[in-house]
């Protein structure tokens, strides 16, 4: 049975400590200049700021959701509201936005396994290394455009950890869907 295409980016679906991912939600402000940021996008960090993660980067998170702050700091409603709020956009526009007052909220890399689908037909195994590719994300949904490069492993920016069995999901096809960590992450400190 052909898999459907649902690309989303990177999505989280347990911690190795096992701790609840929504327990390990962090903020960090946006880089001014690093493009547009979409909800499962990996991020790095760019002078102690997020900005969208390249091939071969060293990843600090991925990208859940967007806030603003008000001229005190604290994070207030407005043009993205909480990271669970259906209001405003959900991603940030680096043309439009304010990196200056805007965060970006996100799961930490180093502890969260998660879902992501290829798009190509391959055959990986757990512990195999793999690229992925971005194919811009959504400005109407704000949904990441990520997918693992079905057919390439230079740089290794994933490590497959498990093969989910799903009812609706045949690893070997287009739009496989695989369990993976990063392979080469960052932690930011308070």
């Amino acid at each position: 049975m052909a898999n459907t295409s649902r690309v989303n980016g990177f999505r989280a679906v347990k911690s190795f400590s096992g701790a609840p991912v929504s327990s390990l939600v962090r903020r960090v402000g946006c880089a001014d200049g690093g493009g547009d940021i979409f909800i499962g996008d990996p991020i790095i960090l760019s002078s102690g700021l997020a900005a969208p993660a390249a091939t071969n980067g060293v990843i600090l998170g991925v990208a859940v959701g967007f806030g603003k702050a008000n001229s005190m700091t604290d994070v207030v409603g407005g043009a993205y509201g909480d990271p669970a709020s259906p209001d405003g956009p959900n991603f940030y526009d680096d043309s439009v936005d304010v990196a200056a007052d805007t965060y970006c909220y996100y799961l930490p890399a180093d502890d969260v396994i998660f879902e992501i689908e290829t798009d190509a037909a391959d055959t990986l195994v757990p512990g195999e290394g793999i690229d992925f590719v971005d194919a811009g994300g959504s400005e109407t949904t704000g949904m990441s455009g990520f997918s693992l490069n079905g057919t390439t492993a230079t740089n290794t920016d994933c490590i497959v950890v498990e093969v989910p069995q799903l009812v609706d999901n045949d690893p070997t096809l287009i739009y496989g869907r695989y369990w993976v960590k990063f392979f080469d992450t960052v932690h930011k400190g308070a």
